[in-house]
């Protein structure tokens, strides 16, 4: 929370609040508050000279007079049932709690916070301490004596709202073990508000003083500081995009404790809620990779068992390289297996499988050196470039002559050796993936997906996808890992020629692929799998039937939506699917998707910017 408050977007906020109110000359206000809960733990004994007590006080007390707050405001907290613990030192007033049972009213802006109904919260409000007070322990030692009554009542959490500008109090909250359970951003001018909030409802319009409060119902959670159960296992996911996003969420659904490690802090996926916590790694293309990865495990040497999930190729050739380092330490469903899915990734393996299992492959050779490039004009173009090694400086090109093939060849020399191929017309329609969980070789679950739209058209990353009922590609799928010991989530990718005829094109293997929210979507939880596969659980098969599904990158194209509606000519996006977004889909998770929007908007502000200063 602390690195939120202190972010350059947090203080544009900030001051574009101050601004409001300056230019509405005080009428408007602007806000934003993360709801917190923070366990009733015990901090130790705290120090006392023996003069601070501490007690519950009620109406009529005598030390109302000596209360910050007004006579009438006093009254009315009493009236509500709310209750105040006082602090004395030597019988003079030094500060209090106000507590709050069953819900608690918003005095600065018209909402209703209301707490869960198992009588084991409270929401603490109007902490106060005495200035002269305040360098000392009598702060502490109040909290510590009401959260000692307060257990003894059964209370487990307490819950508060922080305004997001006042980092000093989100500090003082973390080190108590606070942690965020939702967020909700209120403007007012006069009478009229308007709420928007992580939790229902999202948004609410009031046009008048006397409109009836919005009432936000906070999720449930557990004490924040409960420690993992003996023999509990988490998982560890590598890395915060918007494919890990997904990942976790689908995980901390199903009860699982999620953490990541990623090197990049400006990830919006760092904002969920369904963290338990993160962790700075270095690039994962940095050598000092792995060690960073054995280091951290003794940050979570409370859990017996710790999966490790990976989000891209380059993780799965790190963790397949460093088996012998990293598998006494974490649980991977694929590592007895690692050298095969290491010579999966290499482009230049796939034809030798695939003809192997009776599939069809483009014509294609390895070029390693430039002089090698002359090889290629037996081939008939238009030809496909991929680089061999995962993850290298591009993804593909086309070359439509040999001509042109030799100068993409001298372009991207430092990434040879480089696959050439035999084009497969078709677009991106033609192109199926068969997603599958794998089991020691045999088949769990499986589903077919069908792209609509990539960037570079049909050749590049996936920014459209649906489901789609095609048994033959399920079916071809399956024959290419047949044979192969493999256990956790793969999935294949081919192509249909104008002829019907599929052809393989690569294979995913060591991790979920980057539509796997459009699986999730389905009911398909490919996570949740490979999850069970590397504690050695037996998968759940999940429904049935699967809903159908389109998944929209919007984080690569921020208009694939609307560009699919202008297509199909309708407004809601593809008939009888749902969809699905890399953000905004989930319920009570609205950071990662207000963080990625604002994280847009300033790359298009820099495009911007950019061209004007060029033009």
């Amino acid at each position: 929370m602390t690195r939120l408050a202190r972010s350059w977007r947090t203080k544009l906020l900030y001051w574009g609040s101050r601004l409001f109110s300056l230019l509405t000359c005080g009428r408007g206000s602007m806000d934003i508050y993360l709801i917190c809960t923070q366990p009733l733990r015990e901090l130790g004994p705290v120090r006392s000279s023996g003069s601070t007590r501490v007690c519950e006080v009620h109406a009529g007390t005598d030390f109302a007079g000596a209360f910050p707050r007004s006579e009438e405001v006093n009254r009315q907290r009493f009236e509500a049932g709310h209750s105040c613990f006082v602090a004395t030192v030597k019988e003079q007033f030094a500060g209090h709690i106000w507590i709050a049972r069953g819900h608690y009213d918003e005095d600065t802006f018209r909402c209703r916070y209301t707490l869960p109904a198992d009588g084991r919260s409270v929401w603490d409000f109007d902490v106060y301490v005495e200035p002269r007070y305040r360098l000392g322990r009598t702060g502490a030692l109040l909290w510590s004596e009401v959260a000692g009554q307060l257990r003894a009542q059964g209370v487990e959490q307490s819950y508060s709202r922080i305004s997001l500008f006042n980092t000093q109090s989100i500090q003082v909250h973390e080190r108590m073990g606070a942690s965020r359970v939702a967020c909700c951003a209120f403007v007012a001018l006069g009478p009229v508000q308007l709420m928007l909030s992580s939790v229902g409802p999202r948004i609410r319009l009031s046009l008048g003083r006397k409109s009836a409060r919005p009432e936000l119902k906070l999720p449930h959670t557990a004490a924040a500081d409960a420690p993992p159960t003996p023999g509990s296992a988490a998982a560890l996911i590598l890395g915060a995009d918007s494919h890990g996003l997904a990942m976790f969420r689908a995980l901390a659904r199903a009860g699982i404790d999620c953490y990541v490690a990623e090197h990049d802090p400006t990830q919006p996926g760092l904002r969920s809620r369904y963290l338990k916590g993160h962790f700075s790694v270095p690039h994962f293309n940095a050598p000092e990779y792995p060690a960073a990865l054995t280091a951290l495990r003794q940050k979570l040497s409370a859990y017996q068992d710790v999966v490790l999930l990976a989000v891209n190729d380059r993780h799965v050739e790190q963790i397949g390289k460093h088996a012998e380092l990293l598998g006494p330490l974490y649980r991977v469903a694929w590592l007895p297996q690692a050298q095969t899915v290491l010579n999966l990734q290499r482009k230049d393996a796939l034809e030798a499988r695939s003809r192997a299992q009776g599939l069809n492959y483009p014509r294609s050779m390895v070029i390693a050196r430039m002089t090698q490039a002359d090889e290629a004009r037996e081939f008939q173009p238009p030809l496909i470039l991929k680089p061999v090694r995962p993850l290298s400086a591009f993804k593909t090109e086309i070359a439509q002559s040999h001509e042109e093939l030799l100068q993409l060849l001298q372009r991207h020399e430092a990434s040879l050796p480089i696959l050439v191929q035999e084009y497969i017309a078709g677009g991106d329609d033609s192109i199926f993936f068969g997603a599958l969980t794998l089991s020691e070789g045999r088949l769990v679950r499986g589903m077919v997906g069908r792209k609509l739209a990539s960037h570079p058209p049909a050749r590049g990353q996936t920014t459209i996808a649906q489901t789609y009922d095609e048994p033959e590609v399920l079916r071809l799928s399956q024959r290419f890992f047949e044979g192969l010991p493999l256990s956790g989530v793969v999935s294949l990718e081919l192509k249909r020629d104008p002829q019907g005829r599929y052809w393989v094109i690569e294979p995913t293997v060591g991790r979920s692929d980057f539509w796997v929210e459009l699986c999730i979507q389905a009911g398909y939880n490919q996570p949740l799998h490979e999850y069970q596969l590397a504690l050695g659980l037996r998968p759940e098969a999940g429904p049935q039937t699967l809903q159908p599904s389109v998944w929209y990158d919007t984080e690569r194209d921020p208009l694939a939506f609307v560009h699919h509606c202008q297509a199909l000519h309708k407004y809601m996006g593809l008939p009888g699917h749902r969809s699905s977004f890399p953000y905004l889909r989930q319920r009570f998770d609205w950071l990662p998707f207000l963080a990625s929007s604002i994280r847009l908007a300033g790359k298009q502000a820099v495009r911007a910017a950019r061209a004007l200063r060029f033009r």
